[in-house]
């Protein structure tokens, strides 16, 4: 008699085989796509900075410089309240947060998404800290806003 085909037996360790590599593997790719979309929030995140530390240049080095950050446009607020728009690149489009630069230069940012807190030059903590949190609540008080 001639075999032509799988038998029933040698489907089912086949598909038992692939899905214990998906159950293996599905907890390493999903630590890979958290890892990566940190990285890119604390890149985003160093942009703004980038842009805080030109904006303060330009503004004479005034110390006690405020700014705002809300839905991708980081805006300048001056000592009355007015709001310009500072010029930048990049960004989170879904990000809100403060920003502002101490009387040493240094920029300190506190931005929060859905998802994600970042902030940088806060506690003396050198580079940008993001944490994971649950909802917008816990991103904002995980930020300290």
């Amino acid at each position: 008699m001639k075999k032509n085909g799988f038998t029933l037996v040698e489907l089912l360790a086949v598909i038992v085989i692939l899905a214990l590599l998906a159950i293996v593997s599905t907890p390493i790719v999903m630590n890979i796509l958290e890892n990566s979309k940190k990285s890119s929030f604390a890149s985003s995140i160093n942009g703004i900075k980038k842009a805080i530390e030109n904006d303060f240049g330009v503004r004479d080095f005034d110390a006690g410089n405020r700014y705002e950050y809300v839905n991708g446009v980081l805006y300048f607020i001056d000592k009355d309240g007015e709001k310009t728009v500072v010029p930048m690149s990049g960004g989170i489009s879904t990000g809100n947060g403060i920003g502002s630069v101490d009387s040493n230069g240094n920029v300190i940012i506190r931005i929060y998404t859905n998802s994600y807190c970042g902030t940088t030059g806060v506690a003396d903590k050198v580079g940008v800290t993001v944490s994971k949190c649950e909802s917008v609540e816990s991103c904002k008080a995980t930020c300290g806003i």
